[in-house]
């Protein structure tokens, strides 16, 4: 009986670490993660799914969440659950700058903060061109209509956005276990793929010029680059390659 560890963060979880000694292998997407598992950590990458691997052209995308297709697109998600911090930074955005006519936000508020947000929108009267929803199922058709993404810094979601190549202005949750997502959020800023912005200090004006700086198109193309390199598209494959070729535990 092999035991394999499946370790999506930079910096482990008190879970995995506790069982490292029980592990025949330690599978994750960062070099950053094998100091904590010495002789053991695989760089395998993190699965997933297939639509972020074929996504619909921007236009496209964008025309099925109800955008203009010819905008810059801002994604702003929070998780699930939406952000609170976020979700009021950008609300505080949208009402009180006029944004680039350029540009449009699509904004994924998590169920609990939607309805508030909605009617402060309606009671406001500005060119911006704003889009909030509560939930979004399909996330691929998102990512694929966006040119940046301002979100926390969990590892799917990270994941995700570097095999859709998506420029990341990253806001790591504070409060998360030793602080394991602003280790997640340092590994794409170190490699040029994210912008990290304090939750403390995350307001309508420092999201604002934040969004100015990476919407430059030498930047973001850049960002984007980056972002993809990160990616490990055979995830999933080298998983499966290890367990059936009997893999697990050698080197």
């Amino acid at each position: 009986l092999k035991i394999v560890l499946i370790e999506p963060n930079a910096m482990p979880g008190v879970a995995n670490r506790a069982m490292r000694a029980a592990a025949d292998e330690v599978w994750g997407a960062y070099a950053d993660t094998a100091p904590y598992f010495p002789g053991k950590f695989v760089k395998t990458g993190v699965p997933v799914r297939p639509e972020f691997y074929s996504q619909l052209a921007k236009a496209e995308a964008r025309k099925r969440l109800g955008l203009d297709p010819g905008r810059s697109t801002m994604l702003v998600f929070g998780g699930s659950q939406g952000a609170r911090k976020i979700n009021v930074a950008v609300s505080a955005m949208v009402a009180r700058r006029r944004l680039p006519p350029e540009w449009q936000v699509l904004h994924v508020t998590g169920k609990r903060d939607y309805e508030w947000m909605a009617a402060e929108r309606k009671s406001e009267h500005n060119e911006n061109r704003y889009i909030a929803m509560p939930y979004l199922d399909d996330m691929a058709v998102a990512h694929a209509a966006s040119d940046v993404v301002v979100s926390r810094a969990g590892a799917s979601s990270l994941a995700e956005f570097a095999v859709s190549g998506l420029p990341a202005l990253l806001v790591p949750y504070p409060h998360a276990s030793e602080d394991h997502q602003r280790k997640n959020a340092q590994v794409f800023a170190t490699r040029g793929a994210a912008i990290i912005l304090e939750d403390a200090s995350l307001d309508a004006d420092t999201l604002y010029w934040a969004l100015l700086d990476i919407m430059g198109d030498d930047k973001r193309a850049a960002m984007s680059a980056a972002a993809r390199g990160l990616s490990q598209p055979r995830a999933l494959h080298h998983m499966v390659e290890r367990i059936l070729l009997g893999g697990i535990g050698k080197r």
